[in-house]
């Protein structure tokens, strides 16, 4: 074999690798709304740096497969509990019941559950198969101006070298990527990606560092940083606004967070996320208890006073949700 056919032959194994690597992934979801423009495939993956109080999605924080039970689906057959090589899963007349103390998140118990009360959250996927779902949409993505939108958890957080592959060849097949962030990462992450990324769904929680910290776990001063740094880098912006009453609604914040707006180049809108509890059931089905204990709502003529300080900054908004 000659010099460049080994060259060759080396530089095809090493990319046969790299497709092969595996990334932990929630869900892949088919023309979804809200996520960017057209038509578009959204793709969670699991890990968050970030422990916000009010998170719908609690099964993406930790980067590891979740046992979720969902007891409405029961059929009453009590394989579960016979499988169970632990005793951790009871059967109940209101379906099973798991000892999260004794679980070991072994599996047992869904690989005989017909009626899918008991699943496994999370799985592990080559890159090369993700792009084959994501191929099937294409048509629909090309027609609409749609792509992929890349969420979680928290896209730049774990698992990055092989993201940074799913990235590179959705941009080589002429796929428009979006990535939903947090923007609690290292900077070099956001200079890897920029040109591949054509926008950026980015949160703003809650301007104060100090509430921001009580809040999520975490400062906000490398999210800031971050956001600055993608500012220069000619991308579309979207910033996120989840309200929170109490927590995240008040003036002082969202006058910050327009004063923030303001000094962005390419953005494109501030969404409002008033508060919702679906994520609630979330919580029951994989053990966790809810952070939040009261009942919040936002009021509606609150939501009317948010909505009209941002455009008083001559700012686009909308309302999501």
């Amino acid at each position: 074999m000659g010099s460049l056919a080994m060259y060759q032959s080396g530089e095809q194994m090493i990319m046969e690798n790299l497709l092969n690597e595996k990334l932990s992934v929630i869900s892949i979801t088919r023309n979804t709304i809200h996520n960017g423009p057209g038509y578009r495939v959204l793709i969670l993956f699991k890990g968050c740096p970030l422990r916000c109080k009010w998170c719908s999605t609690p099964e993406s924080q930790e980067n590891r497969e979740i046992l979720s039970c969902n007891p409405r689906r029961c059929i009453g057959c009590g394989n579960c509990a016979r499988a169970c090589p632990e005793g951790a899963v009871s059967f109940t007349e209101s379906g099973p019941v798991i000892d999260r103390e004794t679980c070991t998140n072994c599996m047992d118990c869904t690989k005989v559950c017909h009626s899918k009360t008991l699943t496994p959250v999370g799985k592990k996927m080559t890159v090369r198969e993700i792009i084959r779902e994501v191929e099937k949409c294409r048509d629909f993505m090309e027609m609409s101006g749609g792509g992929v939108t890349l969420s979680g958890g928290e896209f730049t957080y774990e698992e990055f070298g092989a993201k940074m592959t799913l990235v590179q060849e959705l941009h080589k097949r002429g796929i428009s990527i979006g990535v939903d962030t947090c923007g609690y990462a290292y900077s070099q992450r956001y200079r890897l990606l920029a040109p591949y990324v054509d926008f950026y769904l980015w949160d703003i929680k809650q301007m104060d560092p100090e509430k921001h910290q009580e809040l999520t776990g975490k400062d906000n001063a490398k999210i800031f940083r971050n956001l600055m740094l993608v500012n220069e880098q000619n991308i579309d912006l979207y910033f996120r606004c989840p309200l929170i009453p109490g927590m995240t609604d008040d003036d002082a914040n969202i006058h910050g967070m327009c004063a923030l707006a303001q000094k962005m180049h390419h953005l494109k809108s501030i969404d409002l996320l008033p508060i919702h509890h679906l994520g609630k059931a979330r919580y029951d089905m994989i053990g966790m208890p809810y952070p939040i204990e009261e009942d919040l709502k936002l009021d509606s003529q609150r939501l009317e006073d948010i909505e009209k300080i941002v455009k008083s900054y001559g700012l686009p908004v909308r309302i999501i949700g």
